[in-house]
């Protein structure tokens, strides 16, 4: 489990999220908070789950 959440972090560092200040995990009916954030950075879920297979 340890190493899927190291290859996550690098995964993601390598794209940008170094220090992120919040993160947000949308799923099925908060699609509409979107309209109320300003999106600075995004990766999809389904990115994360192939680095698990």
């Amino acid at each position: 489990m340890l190493q899927y959440i190291q290859e996550t972090a690098a995964f993601l560092k390598d794209r940008g999220f170094d220090q992120p200040e919040v993160g947000i995990i949308l799923g099925t009916g908060l699609g509409k908070l979107l309209e109320d954030v300003e999106i600075q950075s995004e990766v999809s879920y389904n990115h994360l789950s192939l680095i698990h297979i």
